[in-house]
């Protein structure tokens, strides 16, 4: 896997997101600022930058943080791409990128991370109160306010395919997979429990296992969970129900990032991606133990890069996976084959 760094902000990259259709991709930073480039081999910034904290002063609110804390491209429009910074998210078109065309404060507190479902109709956002927020785009108004954290929500995603189904983690340890129709919760897991512990000698420090990052395979059919004990605990979900099957203690420090990237030749075998705060960034294959149920898996490392940086987010794009963390550079490496 080759590696390449493009020059971007000011400041550490905190988010990235891409589109995969029109090859685009936008990245936020701790400056405050958001960028959209172009993919074609490598990365080509576009003339389009903006400051979406100078919109939340005009409107007299003030923002807690002018970093800006998750993006993501519209699904039903890809022209639209959704920023959260503070307790708010904006909508902007990216034909005219200077003034949002929405936005929406529904949230009292720090917005950590959103979610757009399949059919770009609702928006999910975690927050520091401990609670999801699923928001009607159409209707601009509360779809559900889904509450069951005891702590904050630090990482929420739609499960491709099933519109009305998110999972959300946080600093209570838990993670939630949500019935959205009913407001409430299919099941829980609470990942301090024994059940799940790893060997934590592998660790440089201990910590609880917060929840850091979640991500769902691109046909929803498994889901990772990234943990600050520098665990990753991976789950299968074929069918309504969603098991653990396994738990590798995959970093000396939190997993900030966990990511399957779209492509993926073998339907009993894919890759997943995990990144975090011991600078590693450490490609996993997963291998499934039984042809038409995954109930375990044999996981081995196939790839790792070191770095002096922290990873931020993570995202992928045709053949390649994009990377920010605490420089001011994104970047972008070769997926094996």
């Amino acid at each position: 896997m080759a590696e390449s760094e493009f020059c971007n902000h000011n400041g550490s990259v905190t988010c990235v997101a891409s589109e995969n259709t029109s090859k685009l991709i936008a990245s936020g930073g701790e400056d405050g600022q958001v960028k959209l480039w172009v993919f074609d081999g490598k990365l080509k910034s576009l003339a389009s930058c903006v400051r979406p904290a100078a919109h939340i002063i005009e409107n007299k609110r003030s923002p807690e943080s002018e970093d800006i804390a998750s993006l993501c491209f519209g699904k039903s429009d890809v022209r639209h791409i959704f920023v959260a910074v503070g307790s708010c998210v904006f909508c902007y078109d990216i034909r005219s990128f200077q003034k949002p065309t929405e936005k929406f404060t529904f949230n009292e507190e720090e917005i950590n991370h959103i979610s757009l479902d399949d059919s770009g109709e609702f928006l999910a956002t975690a927050d520091d109160s401990g609670t999801v927020t699923i928001i009607s785009l159409s209707e601009k108004r509360v779809y559900k306010l889904l509450k069951r954290h005891r702590n904050v929500v630090y990482t929420v995603q739609y499960r491709p395919k099933r519109r009305w189904e998110v999972v959300s983690g946080g600093f209570d340890c838990h993670l939630f997979h949500w019935n959205v129709l009913k407001g409430k919760p299919f099941c829980a897991w609470d990942l301090n429990c024994e059940d799940y512990k790893t060997d934590i000698s592998l660790a440089s420090n201990i910590n609880p296992p917060y929840v850091l990052n979640v991500h769902f395979s691109s046909d929803g059919n498994f889901l990772a969970s990234g943990q600050a004990d520098g665990s990753v605990k991976i789950f299968s979900s074929h069918g309504k129900r969603i098991k653990h099957i396994e738990s590798i203690q995959a970093h000396a420090a939190g997993v900030s990032q966990v990511h399957f990237p779209l492509l993926t030749t073998d339907s009993r075998s894919i890759l997943l991606y995990s990144s975090g705060n011991d600078g590693k960034l450490i490609a996993w294959k997963v291998i499934s133990q039984e042809k038409d149920k995954f109930k375990r898996a044999d996981i081995c490392a196939v790839w790792t890069s070191s770095s002096s940086e922290k990873t931020n987010c993570i995202t992928s794009l045709s053949e390649h996976l994009i990377v920010a963390d605490t420089s001011p550079q994104l970047k972008v490496f070769t997926l094996p084959p």
